[in-house]
Parts: C-alpha cells; sequence; structure tokens
C-alpha cells in the first residue's frame, strides 16, 4: 500500500485548497539493501540516496480514480536496466510525496538476443478531493486497458490445444498399440509356415 510522507501530505492539502497544482514529475525506483516490503512505512520517509536510486522517470500517464483517488503509472520497457528494486516513490522537484515498500523485483534490459522484461507500476495516491488538484482531469478508464477477456480467451485456446494434443497422443499410442499386436500376429503366421 503506497503512503503520503508528511510532506506529501502538505503538498496535497495545499493542491486541494487551490494554492498551488498538484503536480507529479518524477516516479522513483530505489534498491534498499536489508528493505522488507512489510515493514511499516513511515510517513517521514526519506528519499532514498543516490546510490540507492537505481532509475528515474516521468510518469508515463496520471488520470483520476475517482474524487479522492488519483493514479500514476509508469512503464519501464526492454531497453531499461540491468538493476533490481524494492522501493518506489512519487516525487516532485526532488521532495518525496508518496512512496511504497514492494518484494524485489529483478528489471533486465535487452542485450543481444536476451530479452529484456517490461515492468509496468500503477501508483493509486489517496486523499480528500486530490482529484479536484490534478491538472487537466483524464479518467483512468481511458488510457488502463483491462485484459481480463483477452485472459479468458487465452486460457480457452489453451485449454483446446492441450485436449486436441492429449486426443492425438491418445490416437498415436492406440495406434502403436494395434500395430504390435497387428506385427506379433503376421510374425506367428510366418512362423506357422
Amino acid at each position: 500500500m503506497a503512503r503520503l510522507t508528511t510532506y506529501g501530505e502538505q503538498y496535497i492539502a495545499l493542491a486541494v485548497g487551490n494554492v498551488q497544482d498538484f503536480i507529479i514529475d518524477e516516479f522513483v525506483f530505489a534498491f534498499i539493501p536489508g528493505l522488507d516490503f512489510r515493514d511499516p512505512e513511515p510517513a517521514e520517509e526519506p528519499m532514498p540516496t543516490p546510490s540507492q536510486i537505481v532509475h528515474r522517470a516521468e510518469p508515463l500517464k496520471h488520470g483520476i480514480i475517482d474524487k479522492n483517488r488519483v493514479t500514476f503509472s509508469q512503464m519501464l520497457g526492454p531497453d531499461v536496466g540491468n538493476f533490481n528494486f524494492n522501493w518506489i516513490g512519487l516525487a516532485h522537484n526532488n521532495k518525496l510525496i508518496s512512496f511504497a515498500y514492494v518484494p524485489t523485483t529483478q528489471k533486465v534490459c535487452t542485450v543481444g538476443s536476451f530479452e529484456g522484461n517490461t515492468i509496468s507500476r500503477n501508483f493509486v495516491v489517496e486523499h480528500l478531493g486530490i482529484a479536484d488538484a490534478i491538472p487537466a482531469p483524464v479518467s483512468a478508464e481511458s488510457w488502463m486497458y483491462d485484459y481480463s477477456n483477452e485472459i479468458v480467451q487465452l486460457q480457452s485456446c489453451t485449454a483446446s490445444n492441450a485436449t486436441a494434443v492429449i486426443s492425438a497422443n491418445t490416437w498415436v499410442t492406440k495406434n502403436a498399440y494395434w500395430n504390435l499386436i497387428l506385427s506379433e500376429r503376421v510374425r506367428s503366421l510366418e512362423e506357422i509356415k
């Protein structure tokens, strides 16, 4: 679960009160040795040290989930890597707004014929009235895609293919058995001659 820092709460409160715009200009990925993702996340969390930060990037998209929740999205393509991360944060002007401890995740870059992985992370920030503070509000539904139907179709195709393979193997086995029986009978007849 993402946690707002004390600074983040104040920053968002000013944005909701129309004192300033709510802007997240950076996703920060870090690897902090010894960090357990199950540990409590303190409101006074500092920004990781430069040696712990493994990747920084502008959010790819942001959108409104509802009046009190907004989401920021980042995709790390196969051209990004190689590193591990166990900490993700959102920042503005290098000041930490929100963060989360996550299980250690490996990010691998494409090298030669070895294909790297692609990782997508969506980060939800929750605060009373935060949707009103987002400049150029866009519904998260407009860019977040639900793959449920495709997954069901893939599972159905996989099951059909597996059934066909098992059926074909059954016929091969039966044919082999009958060929063996026939061969033995032919050999028996040849011995009688």
